[in-house]
């Protein structure tokens, strides 16, 4: 659709009118174009997964640098706001990031199959009992976790300061988010066998939606956390068919206005509304809290500075999920490593900053370890996102959890956010093996003409057959 063009480059358009430095467009044109050849490419007027993925990209490497790159300096009161940075710094990590989204797009595209195997699987209300007791188990385990109620509402900081405070942090906080996964996935199935009418699913799904807003209420969850909760149960009540317009203004009224205000509420709830009203002011219309450019150049200050670690920070994003306390002389992440440094020099007041995978890469073979890491990326989308599609009752799970969880998976750290996500995976994998029967497609065939822009809907004009998949499920269901 040429809307998606027309919105890219008006934008784009938009931000040169309040420009503060020449360099910022040097840095962000490269990679400017290539999300608008990305973007060419896809042609449905629903929204799909590359229009996830190039509308990061755009924001955090294009919009973000643009707004707040200053004679050297990324924005005024950012995590890097003190540090002056070279030209070849700035250029080096928009290099890092391009060099990553291009080898993404080269290796998905490589793999690319234009038949996408397609299995129907259908889920009866009789089984969704187990679905509901798996959710409410998690919960269970979840508020003991958090050391009951007031753990759970207990606002950012406290929670934080509490789990420092003890030795097992690092398997508590695994836990934490497996059983977040859980609870998100329970919820997000269960919304996908409700119908409208009352019966104990719609009963279920009522309760698992309300421990989910317990969970990850605004006032004290992060807003990438919001995001993977909720996003997946509105694209199951939306059939995943959004149209490309929406999505777009949608999107952009959550970044420049929403976010900007969950940036206060979800650390200092409500009442912190007033006492930052003027930081909101300024932030509106703003992207500034999306600071992942700013760590990559600091990055690559870092790494000039102590060299690589030639595998090091990989490594330690493998073996993450062991507690320190079973060994202590783990690797550290490269955003640790980073974020000690800069709390050290008094660049910033917390050691806790966030790194995307593509920047441990830098740090320990330079830009071939972001062109490996590229691969492996696209390696990893392409047989979980593209390679085939599992329907069930009429709704891609796997499709819009990987939505929701791509703008923090793409932010990084990959360690604090990847455990919850294949908790995800796996609740929907034990559900499709152990609850689900498989159906056969309507006229025996599998649908083909998928391309590499391939949507995350139910239907889709792609497969020939206009809502294929939810007519075989409602066909099957109502007997």
């Amino acid at each position: 659709m040429v809307f998606r063009l027309y919105f890219y480059i008006g934008y784009y358009a938009i931000n040169l009118l309040t420009l503060k430095d020449k360099v910022a467009l040097i840095v962000t044109l490269p990679m400017f174009f290539l999300v608008l050849l990305n973007v060419s490419r896809i042609k449905d007027k629903y929204f799909t997964v590359q229009d996830i993925i190039s509308l990061l990209i755009y924001l955090f490497f294009v919009i973000e640098p643009l707004q707040m790159i200053d004679h050297g300096r990324i924005g005024v009161s950012g995590p890097v706001s003190r540090v002056v940075y070279t030209n070849v710094e700035l250029v080096t990590a928009s290099s890092i990031a391009l060099v990553f989204y291009a080898i993404f797009i080269i290796t998905t595209n490589y793999l690319s199959n234009p038949k996408v195997p397609i299995k129907i699987f259908l889920i009866e209300d009789k089984r969704s009992i187990f679905v509901f007791i798996s959710t409410v188990f998690a919960f269970s385990i979840f508020v003991w976790l958090k050391g009951g109620f007031s753990g759970v509402f207990a606002s950012r900081y406290e929670r934080l300061a509490e789990l420092q405070s003890q030795t097992s942090e690092n398997a508590i906080g695994a836990l934490i988010m497996v059983c977040a996964g859980v609870i998100t996935m329970g919820a997000t199935i269960l919304a996908a066998l409700t119908k409208p009418r009352l019966n104990l699913t719609l009963i279920y799904f009522i309760i698992s939606i309300s421990i989910v807003l317990i969970c990850f209420n605004p006032f004290n969850t992060s807003r990438f956390a919001l995001l993977s909760a909720y996003v997946p149960i509105v694209l199951v009540f939306t059939r995943g068919e959004i149209r490309a317009i929406a999505f777009y203004v949608a999107s952009m009224i959550g970044v420049v206005v929403i976010f900007p205000i969950l940036n206060i509420t979800t650390r200092f709830g409500v009442g912190g509304l007033a006492e930052h009203r003027e930081e909101i002011a300024t932030d509106i219309l703003s992207i500034k809290f999306m600071d992942i450019y700013d760590l990559l150049a600091e990055c690559v200050r870092y790494v000039n500075i102590h060299g690589h670690d030639y595998g090091e920070k990989l490594f330690a994003n493998l073996v993450s999920f062991v507690p320190r306390v079973w060994w202590p002389e783990k690797p550290v992440i490269g955003g640790l490593d980073i974020g000690y440094e800069m709390f050290s020099n008094g660049i910033f007041g917390t050691a806790n900053v966030s790194q995307m995978i593509a920047a441990d890469g830098y740090m320990d073979f330079g830009f071939f370890g972001v062109s490996l890491v590229a691969v492996l990326v696209g390696i990893f989308v392409h047989t979980f996102v593209f390679k085939r599609r599992y329907i069930i009752n009429g709704h891609n799970l796997f499709g819009y959890i990987f939505i929701a969880a791509l703008p923090i998976l793409l932010r990084g750290p990959l360690t604090a956010v990847y455990l919850t996500f294949l908790a995800q995976v796996a609740m929907l994998m034990i559900a499709r093996k152990l609850w689900a029967r498989e159906l056969p497609l309507p006229d025996g065939t599998r649908p083909s003409g998928v391309n590499a822009a391939i949507p995350i809907r139910p239907s889709g004009k792609a497969t020939g057959n206009s809502n294929l998949f939810t007519r075989t499920y409602r066909a099957t269901h109502s007997r």
